[in-house]
């Protein structure tokens, strides 16, 4: 059938859609955009959850460990928490942090060490001064056992003066701490065997760690166990004629 149109026509006839259905129509359109934000919106809370974690997470971490350990710190270090740029960055944090405290430590061992080195050649500065100040051996005796004895904080110190070159002698001067018995004025008769020995007279020293070990002579243990002793150390004392 053709249509026609007639200015003159009483009506017109206009077919559409029906109220229901565009009404479902603008739902639909408006369910597809909620949709839309509602995605989109998940999408950036991800991205920024991403973010967060993989970025400003690791580098806040980086940041609060520097801070403490430019503080005084010397355990923290950074957390490792990827592979990338920034968890190499954390790796070689840690790395420089482990060498800058290794080297603090051995500084300050190096300083400790000097440190007591100082010390004792002031102890040693003062038993000379002491003993220069008397005139007998009696008192410089005396002087030098006490004065070692605080200075090594030791034990026992004592100077046994032999009679001959048989290296039989006496304690002559002693400083011992409680409650350890007194050797002064005991008499010894070559424990070390030193009458035996052909660098008796040029030896520097005899060490002996501890009695259980290193005393060869039963005599000699015996006479150490009788007084407490578990290691010494022995140094001779020459004299120029």
């Amino acid at each position: 059938m053709q249509e026609t149109f007639s200015p003159q026509a009483p009506a017109f006839l206009v077919r559409g859609t029906s109220e229901d259905r565009l009404n479902a129509l603008l739902l639909t359109h408006l369910f597809q955009v909620s949709a839309v934000v509602l995605l989109s919106l998940g999408l950036i809370s991800l991205w920024r959850w991403l973010f967060r974690t993989t970025m400003l997470q690791p580098i806040q971490a980086l940041t609060d460990t520097t801070q403490a350990f430019a503080q005084g710190d010397r355990t923290a270090r950074a957390p490792v928490m990827s592979t990338d740029e920034i968890g190499q960055l954390a790796q070689q944090f840690n790395h420089m942090a482990d060498r800058l405290t290794a080297s603090e430590q051995s500084l300050s061992g190096e300083v400790t060490r000097q440190a007591g080195q100082t010390r004792e050649a002031q102890s040693l500065n003062s038993v000379v001064e002491k003993m220069r100040r008397t005139l007998d051996f009696d008192s410089i005796t005396t002087t030098a056992v006490s004065e070692i004895q605080s200075m090594m904080q030791a034990d026992r110190v004592l100077i046994y003066k032999f009679s001959d070159r048989s290296f039989k002698g006496i304690a002559v001067a002693e400083s011992v701490v409680k409650p350890y018995p007194a050797a002064l004025g005991v008499a010894i008769d070559d424990l070390l065997k030193l009458s035996e020995k052909t660098d008796a007279e040029t030896q520097p020293f005899w060490c002996l760690n501890d009695i259980q070990d290193g005393v060869t002579s039963n005599r000699h243990r015996d006479h150490l166990a009788h007084y407490q002793v578990r290691a010494n150390l022995v140094a001779p004392i020459r004299r120029d004629h």
